[in-house]
């Protein structure tokens, strides 16, 4: 499936975290010594590391977490059915009866009061499904079966404003969103087996959505934080690489990595956004990465080099959420530490996208020299 990925100790350790951390259910917990994460799974998060995975060989996992996630999203089809007639109605279902975004490691929904309506992680878990599984191969029934629940569910819904993915702005349509809408969409046109009918909606809706974002999530030549705006977002990156749902050779991909290095960058590591106060608002070792792949896609190795050196200098006993040394707005930072304690590490997240990144340069032939 994939090159022979060398790794070394500090790799080694990544991975082994990831390994340990899932769940007998398949899950992948954010972060088990977070208070706020811990015992739960988010689908964007997952499928960002079952890609990493598969990409260090680690396929059983990540075949694992698409279990799981077809398991859970299956039992929602008439659910879907249920909105999705809502909608057809003229009455727009209500934000709390909307599919959740994470779920227990069991598998579960949780009652509790969460930022739940977030459709990029579904567009996300279908990416990923196509990075997965090798051209012509059969897809399991159950994830296809999956598969059309949410290929239904964005093509109602995937245009319509939501959190993002930081989970604010319930009132906008997030271009990272809709790229993520738009990727998924388009693997449930072109995967064998889904329903002919909805394979067609999915392209039609896909290309109606690119257009909207083409139209409306661009500003001075850059793709833009949410439809209308001027500001960047540190996630738009990941729609260069490795979703890609942007081509690497438009000169749009230029200018919005140059836009997001030039406004959140510091020293390779990223910010979320310019006002951004969550745990004071530090640099993200997942969205460094993500500016690192993209720029590895414009023929820029030098930069992608940085942002992963960067990456390295935040590792102790696996990667945070995000690195403190250099926050945006520090008086906030007591006030989230006495809500919730000490920011997230190690981030599952953060240990695969830095091993999504480091896979990457090693297949573009760089040298690896291993941090112990």
């Amino acid at each position: 499936m994939t090159m022979a990925v060398h790794l070394g100790p500090m790799e080694r350790v990544l991975v082994q975290q990831i390994l340990d951390a899932q769940h007998a259910s398949g899950a992948y917990p954010a972060c088990e010594s977070f208070s706020a994460y811990k015992g739960y799974s988010w689908f964007r998060d997952g499928s960002f590391i079952a890609y990493s995975m598969s990409l260090v060989g680690e396929t059983e996992s990540a075949s694992k977490f698409h279990n799981w996630v077809a398991s859970a999203v299956t039992a929602w089809s008439d659910r879907v059915d249920g909105l999705l007639g809502e909608l057809d109605g003229g009455a727009g279902p209500s934000i709390t009866g909307m599919l959740p975004t994470r779920l227990s490691l069991q598998g579960e929904e949780v009652s509790e009061g969460w930022w739940n309506h977030q459709v990029d992680g579904f567009g996300t878990w279908l990416w990923a499904i196509g990075e997965f599984v090798e051209k012509g191969d059969e897809v399991p029934t159950q994830w296809i079966q999956a598969m059309e629940v949410l290929g239904r569910y964005l093509c109602g819904f995937g245009s319509l404003p939501c959190y993002d993915w930081w989970e604010e702005h319930i009132d906008q349509i997030h271009s990272s969103t809709l790229g993520c809408v738009i990727v998924g969409l388009r693997v449930v046109e072109r995967t064998q087996g889904i329903d002919t009918e909805l394979r067609d909606l999915a392209r039609v809706r896909a290309e109606e959505l690119f257009s909207i974002l083409m139209n409306e999530g661009v500003h001075d030549g850059h793709l833009t934080k949410w439809l209308g705006s001027d500001a960047v977002d540190g996630s738009l990156s990941a729609l260069i690489a490795p979703l890609r749902v942007i081509n690497p050779r438009d000169p749009l991909s230029a200018q919005t990595i140059e836009a997001v290095t030039n406004d959140l960058s510091v020293g390779g590591g990223v910010y979320r956004f310019q006002s951004d106060t969550y745990f004071g608002g530090g640099r993200w070792p997942i969205l460094s990465a993500f500016l690192g792949l993209a720029q590895i896609e414009i023929g820029n190795t030098e930069a992608a080099l940085k942002c992963r050196d960067w990456i390295r200098g935040t590792f102790e006993e696996g990667i945070p959420e995000q690195d403190s040394s250099m926050l945006l707005a520090p008086d906030h930072l007591d006030t989230w530490r006495e809500k919730w304690g000490e920011s997230a590490h190690p981030l599952l997240w953060s240990n695969a996208m830095y091993l999504a990144l480091e896979t990457r340069l090693q297949e573009i032939g760089v040298s690896h020299e291993t941090v112990s």
